[in-house]
């Protein structure tokens, strides 16, 4: 019998559990039978806990509605079905209950056919919760095996390929090194995807951790712009960097946090034109540092703003579609783990502006 099958039901009433449990035992279930709200919370806790609860609402010590916030709490992948069993019939005491996170709920005294068909409804919602779950790890796990298996011969191929390009391998005619060139640019696009891919599913899936610790935001984003700076250079994009040497820490992810910045310096590179230009600023607010990333690109569409940091995000018209459009909306997922907020506007050059503003 599975934990699926498996039911937990909470009473202390000992007619009322007697009952439910005779009904159950007979239509096939693997009852677990508890006469309190603290002997339930125990159950749920146990590793093979059931993953349906007809749990009643007033009980002495524990009430259902604490058993019911206690199971929400656990946030684990497998989710389990609530059903709240109350002699209260008043619309605001069920909407009350809903709120709290119940599934159902059933009221005393019950009919057995009724207890039965929610039962059953609340077994197909289960099942249908098992499917998109195994769903989901394959998608997760095609991702690892897309981000490890093609990262590295692509990372292989980038750098023989810039070996010829600086003539490791003999001199080559230049028709040759701007097919390189072009090749090898075409590579990174394709490691950007892996990477933007691999991000998106540890986002998702909740695997990622941060590491908080001082950093300089300044500092962070002056690295990402020299290690942005050749593809500025290709396209002769003027770099008007924010003002200052001094040190403007924040505490956060390191690595997060540079991704986030590289993001928004790569976009604003993708979308400037040759001979265009980029702009930075940082602006100290009350309890947050702002970063502001422009460029003079095309800028977005007002009707497409609503949705720019959405997932898989593409442009119907206007700036130039390139890339997953996984990088804004791994942006707003990063800015929003370190409790700050993301923003565009149209830039004082004449394309668009990111703004990120992150705690102090």
């Amino acid at each position: 019998m599975t934990a699926r099958k498996k039911i937990l039901i909470v009473d202390d009433d000992p007619n009322s559990l007697l009952l439910l449990k005779t009904i159950l035992t007979k239509s096939g279930f693997n009852v677990v039978a508890v006469s309190g709200g603290k002997e339930a919370l125990k159950a749920v806790d146990e590793p093979d806990a059931p993953r349906m609860i007809i749990c009643d609402w007033m009980m002495p010590s524990v009430d259902g509605i604490e058993v019911l916030k206690y199971v929400r709490q656990k946030k684990e992948s497998d989710y389990t079905y609530f059903i709240l069993l109350t002699a209260k019939v008043q619309a605001e005491d069920l909407i009350m209950g809903i709120n709290a996170g119940a599934d159902d709920y059933l009221t005393k005294p019950f009919n057995k056919n009724e207890l039965l068909a929610r039962i059953n409804s609340g077994l197909r919602i289960l099942e249908l919760h098992e499917n998109l779950l195994a769903k989901s790890e394959t998608i997760k796990d095609f991702a690892y095996a897309l981000t490890h298996d093609l990262k590295t011969p692509l990372l292989a191929l980038n750098m023989t390929m810039q070996q010829a390009h600086d003539g490791t391998y003999g001199e080559m005619p230049d028709r040759y090194k701007t097919i390189l060139t072009k090749s090898i640019d075409n590579i990174r696009l394709l490691l950007d995807m892996c990477e933007s891919l691999l991000s998106m599913a540890n986002y998702d899936q909740g695997d990622l951790k941060l590491d908080i610790e001082p950093v300089n935001l300044k500092s962070l984003l002056d690295e990402c712009c020299e290690s942005l700076e050749p593809l500025m250079r290709a396209k002769n994009i003027k770099l008007d960097p924010a003002p200052g040497k001094g040190s403007i820490k924040i505490d956060g992810d390191r690595k997060e946090i540079f991704r986030l910045l590289f993001n928004l310096v790569s976009n604003a590179i993708k979308y400037t034109p040759q001979g265009g230009q980029i702009k930075t600023h940082y602006k100290e607010l009350e309890d947050s540092i702002e970063v502001g990333i422009g460029d003079s690109g095309p800028g977005i569409p007002e009707d497409e703003l609503p949705t720019i940091f959405e997932r898989f995000h593409k442009n119907k018209h206007g700036r130039r579609t390139i890339g997953t459009g996984l990088g804004l909306y791994l942006c707003k997922l990063i800015t929003d783990l370190h409790h700050g907020k993301i923003e565009y506007r149209a830039s004082s050059l004449g394309g668009s502006e990111f703004l990120v503003s992150l705690p102090r």
